[in-house]
């Protein structure tokens, strides 16, 4: 969780100053810029969370639920 924010931002200031052909410092100085990072930092931190625990459960929800079935199976033999 702590980071999405960081990896988002780092994204978002790479591609703006390769594409604006910009220093970091110029591209950064504009007030849009910071409302946009803002904006996309709100909109895709918690996109990204839900995303990976999404993923997470799809990939390893069926294995999971069968460990959890044999796990039970064993403790009602006991």
């Amino acid at each position: 969780m702590y980071v999405y924010p960081i990896a988002i931002a780092g994204g978002f200031i790479l591609v703006g100053v390769e594409g604006s052909g910009k220093s970091v410092e110029a591209f950064l100085y504009n007030p849009k810029i910071l409302i946009f990072l803002g904006i996309t930092l709100l909109l895709l931190v918690p996109a990204c969370y839900y995303g990976a625990r999404w993923m997470y459960n799809y990939a390893y929800g069926k294995h999971l639920k069968n460990l959890k079935l044999s796990i039970d199976e064993l403790s009602e033999n006991e």
